[in-house]
């Protein structure tokens, strides 16, 4: 009889309170409260209406993208208007071509990165923010516009994949 009793007492004793258990659950899930915050940001982002489609403007874009000659997409950031940068436009073939003819002429920086170029063609729709997957190249391309020259502008400028 004693050792249930004992028994009893000590399982009882090894229970965690409802204390340990929430606190568990935050470090293993996180903040439920922070959870919901970011939740609601993405779904902000997510419900934002994109731009609606308009006559292409080079000079619009912060830098034209291309995959050497069939394909160009224009980049948009402005971190007080915009969380994260925009696909301005996108374009193929003959049009791709001018693009970058224009691109040039107007002094916009044109830069040749095909995996980044291919993926936002394929993945982003005009005026949508770029995904996710691209983000760490996009913040790439966009330090190396900082430390360009304006000489540069007028040439291709080439980013290989590693």
């Amino acid at each position: 009889f004693d050792f249930g009793i004992q028994r009893y007492f000590f399982l009882k004793q090894q229970r965690m309170s409802h204390e340990d258990i929430k606190n568990e659950f935050k470090q293993s899930e996180g903040d439920p409260h922070m959870k919901g915050h970011r939740r609601q940001l993405a779904q902000e982002i997510l419900n934002e209406e994109p731009v609606p489609a308009r006559e292409i403007n080079v000079e619009d874009a912060d830098v034209l993208l291309v995959n050497p000659t069939h394909f160009a997409v224009g980049l948009y950031y402005r971190p007080d208007e915009t969380p994260l940068p925009r696909l301005l436009f996108k374009a193929c073939d003959e049009e791709a071509r001018a693009l970058i003819e224009e691109a040039q002429r107007k002094k916009r920086p044109v830069i040749r990165f095909i995996w980044l170029t291919r993926t936002l063609w394929r993945t982003t729709r005009e005026g949508a923010y770029v995904p996710r997957e691209t983000l760490n190249a996009v913040a790439h391309v966009y330090r190396l516009l900082r430390e360009l020259e304006d000489h540069y502008l007028d040439e291709v400028i080439e980013i290989r994949e590693e």
